[in-house]
């Protein structure tokens, strides 16, 4: 649904007037001339619209402009020809002006203006702006979205959120140039023949400022703009309320007809409360982050609404952005200002400092960035030295040849692997801690979402990067906890990815804040289902460990542990990799946690979960764990607290004295670490409860 190709830049917008409008033929047929309409000549004209384009059909007529197709009749191409109505000439001139503005953007998802004009209406002396701009054969979104609701059928989310992607790199792209869209709506999105969207028929503040008091702009023409414009100007809060009501559309496809919604957004708009009903009911179709993504643009008051650079931190919102191919754009706007582009082969031979210069050589193009990359990443991992060679503004070259190339599969998995290592040794003011580094770890796990290798690398920055803690709050804020599950629901049996996927999620939970989110976002059971999928894993079983001990601090998220039975999943891992110190004490530790708050899991650690299971239960893995790590203060520190938690319910506490838990672990404990409090204190506590008390030469020392 592309766009006619446009004119060459010959059409040259100068202040065109003509005592004429133009009329629609009431047949067209796009290869005759027989409808042209003949060139008017008058003392004002600089170059009358017919001598540069023929009419060929009206498409649209009413308020606030008429709109027709034409031709060139020099490029032979097909325009949409807008004409819109003004207060006066001097309202006309400044519009035009204004337009003028418009012609020099250059973005795939805005339309891009190609002429103007001012024509006057014969009769009545109406003065009226005349925009060409390209024409979608394929139409606009109203068609598209009215195709699904005809058919009472449901728009699919992945296509919803690629059409957001799509506008929100296109609104992006006008608040860099100082420019508000004013008019979103689906009528002005277009359609192209590769499926993409564009955002259209950009309002002029002159023009815009007339639609708020015009009477004759429909109800339709104004029910997506924000509520505040009856009082106020636009800017882009008003540009993001009206792509919520456009993004509701979308949603709603399937529950209202046209002239239903258009009703339901103008309810909205006059009582919020109804947002939150019609909310409820896509729900049942739609993820929570999409419906929460329709909450907030609509909200009423203008100040509860985001900036639209505050609006695409979230997780989601990026998520959707990755699915644009929004690095084209910048290649091909550094392509055009530079007219051209170098293309070479790296060598053979190279270091660090010509390897950074091939990369910034040839950044437009994939395979010598990928290439680039990769030996990068060679030097780095055979030179424990390279770190110091790679200064901030290469640091920031990498990134932004990530970025560019973030479909590419060897350069992000190269670049991530070099960031994860300079991450190791950069400064709490490193450009690796800042928005641009970060933001792109969601870009590339979203842009590669079913290959475990990219993910894996992309977790594994993440976990390089989470030691920083402001970093590790921005990369949770950017989704990453979301972007870490999602990872390891797709990869359920790789054993790397969710290992690493693991750490990552022990590193950042150790933040308060990050911890409410993995909480929300339900981390502990994705965790579980990784031990118990990988627990003959020792690399799995101990990063799963590790991880519940930092998501277990938040409380309510036993259901899915006792569900997945992750108990005795802790005490087959710790069965299994018993000569493993980590798996043991990391095991250990989290069954002491689960123990202390629920009393299901403390039982389960003395039985098998069925009765004629012969798993491995707590008892006697705990003893035989001890016998082998006696001597490792750390792991015996875990076994102790572990027993003391245990000691706490009387059933169980008989069951320890029957097990000879005292002589053969907490008394000889008690010997051998006598000065150490960390293991003293709890062993002590345990004998008491066990009755066995605590000797006296013990309490001297």
């Amino acid at each position: 649904m592309e766009a006619e190709p446009a004119g060459e830049d010959s059409n040259s917008s100068s202040l065109r007037q003509v005592n004429d409008s133009p009329q629609s033929p009431q047949s067209p047929k796009d290869n005759s001339d027989d409808e042209d309409i003949p060139p008017q000549t008058n003392k004002f004209r600089a170059a009358s619209i017919f001598e540069i384009y023929r009419i060929l059909q009206c498409i649209v007529r009413g308020s606030p402009g008429s709109v027709y197709v034409v031709k060139s009749r020099e490029t032979k191409q097909k325009y949409a020809l807008k004409k819109v109505e003004c207060q006066d000439e001097s309202a006309a001139i400044k519009a035009f002006v204004e337009e003028m503005e418009l012609k020099k953007l250059d973005h795939s998802y805005v339309d891009r203006y190609q002429d103007f004009f001012i024509t006057y209406e014969q009769g009545d002396s109406s003065v009226f702006l005349n925009i060409i701009s390209n024409y979608y054969p394929d139409g606009d979104l109203k068609m598209w979205i009215k195709s699904y609701q005809d058919r009472k059928q449901m728009i699919p989310e992945k296509a919803i959120k690629k059409i957001l992607g799509e506008m929100l790199e296109g609104l992006v792209y006008l608040r860099d140039n100082g420019i508000i869209h004013r008019n979103i709506k689906p009528s002005n999105i277009f359609r192209k023949k590769t499926g993409a969207t564009v955002l259209g028929d950009l309002g002029v503040s002159t023009i815009m400022g007339d639609l708020r008091t015009n009477t004759r702009q429909t109800f339709k023409g104004i029910v997506f703009m924000a509520p505040e414009i009856a009082t106020q100007s636009h800017d882009e809060k008003s540009d993001l309320y009206s792509l919520g009501g456009v993004l509701l559309n979308l949603l709603t496809a399937h529950l209202f007809d046209e002239d239903e919604f258009y009703r339901k957004l103008g309810e909205i708009k006059e009582t919020p409360e109804v947002l939150n009903e019609t909310l409820e009911l896509i729900s049942e179709k739609y993820s929570k982050n999409m419906v929460n993504t329709v909450q907030l643009l609509l909200r009423y008051k203008h100040n509860a609404r985001p900036t639209i650079l505050e609006f695409i931190k979230s997780g989601f919102i990026q998520e959707c952005m990755a699915q644009v191919d929004s690095s084209q754009i910048d290649k091909r706007s550094r392509q055009k200002q530079t007219k051209t582009t170098k293309i070479y082969p790296l060598g053979e031979r190279y270091n660090i400092a010509k390897v950074i210069e091939y990369i910034a050589d040839t950044i437009d193009h994939d395979t010598c960035v990928a290439e680039g990359m990769s030996a990068l990443a060679d030097l780095v991992r055979d030179d424990e030295s390279a770190y110091t060679q790679i200064d901030q503004k290469a640091r920031n070259l990498i990134s932004l040849a990530m970025w560019d190339h973030v479909f590419n599969k060897e350069a992000q998995i190269a670049g991530c692997y070099v960031l994860s290592n300079l991450a190791v040794f950069a400064q709490p003011d490193d450009i690796l801690f800042t928005p641009p580094v970060i933001t792109i770890i969601h870009k590339i796990m979203a842009a590669h979402e079913y290959e475990p290798e990219v993910q894996l690398a992309a977790a594994n920055l993440i976990l390089a990067l989470s030691a920083d803690e402001k970093a590790a709050r921005m990369i949770v804020q950017l989704g990453g906890i979301h972007d870490i599950l999602k990872a390891m629901r797709h990869s359920r049996y790789h054993a790397s990815l969710n290992a690493i996927c693991c750490m990552a999620l022990w590193s950042l939970a150790a933040d308060v804040e990050n911890l409410k989110v993995a909480g929300k976002e339900n981390a502990v059971k994705d965790v579980c289902i990784a031990l118990s999928t990988h627990k003959v894993s020792p690399e799995v079983s101990e990063s799963a460990a590790a991880a519940l001990i930092s998501l277990l601090l938040d409380d309510g998220c036993y259901d899915p542990f006792n569900e997945l039975d992750c108990v005795g999943n802790l005490i087959f891992a710790i069965h299994l990799h018993t000569q493993n110190a980590k798996v043991v004490k990391n095991c250990c530790k989290v069954l002491a946690t689960v123990v202390n708050a629920n009393e299901e899991c403390a039982f389960r650690f003395l039985t098998s979960a069925e009765p004629d299971d012969d798993a491995p239960t707590g008892i006697p893995t705990i003893l035989e764990a001890y016998k082998l790590h006696k001597d490792n203060a750390m792991v015996v520190e875990g076994i102790v607290r572990l027993l003391l938690e245990l000691s706490i319910y009387d059933d169980i506490n008989n069951e320890l004295q029957a097990a000879n838990i005292v002589p053969l672990i907490l008394s000889e404990i008690l010997k051998r670490y006598k000065e150490n409090k960390d293991i003293m204190g709890p062993c002590e506590e345990a004998l008491a409860r066990l009755g066995a008390g605590v000797p006296h030469v013990v309490e001297k020392s």
